[in-house]
């Protein structure tokens, strides 16, 4: 039985069987095209782009707005030439998608917010409001608008 090969080892081996040392290139190579990227576009705007690919001398970026996306194609001629310059002369296009999953950060919202949230009440006035509506209404809104006056009372 072979022994596993030392991580540095694997990073530093350049042989064709390698594909870490492959995604390792990939992802430098990404990088230093968000970092030109963002000489160009700023980092307001940057910060919204997600390099996704680099194939065939083609670029191909994300964004989860279409306004953004809008006004990477305003800046595709200067963005071309920036990149061309200083990352690959080769580079023919660049291709831009809307995709709203890409870069939105989510922020994980705190049980205390929730709770404050959940533990605030309705105007009595209000809830009177829904069991007059609920009178006159069809059977199953008037369960639904009881329901909630009762909810919000703190009653449960």
């Amino acid at each position: 039985m072979k022994a596993p090969k030392p991580l540095n080892e694997l990073m530093l081996s350049k042989s064709g069987k390698n594909k870490l040392h492959f995604y390792q290139q990939q992802s430098e190579s990404l990088n230093k095209v968000r970092s030109l990227i963002t000489d160009i576009i700023g980092d307001n705007i940057s910060q919204n782009i997600t390099v996704s690919n680099y194939k065939n001398s083609s670029l191909h970026l994300e964004t989860h707005s279409a306004p953004i996306a809008n006004r990477l194609k305003q800046l595709n001629s200067q963005l071309l030439s920036h990149l061309r310059k200083n990352f690959d002369y080769g580079l023919v296009a660049i291709s831009v998608k809307v995709n709203p999953k890409s870069t939105r950060v989510v922020t994980p919202v705190s049980n205390k917010n929730v709770e404050e949230k959940v533990q605030k009440e309705i105007p009595e006035s209000a809830r009177e409001m829904l069991l007059k509506i609920a009178e006159k209404a069809d059977c199953e809104l008037k369960q639904k608008l009881q329901k909630l006056a009762q909810s919000t009372s703190g009653k449960n």
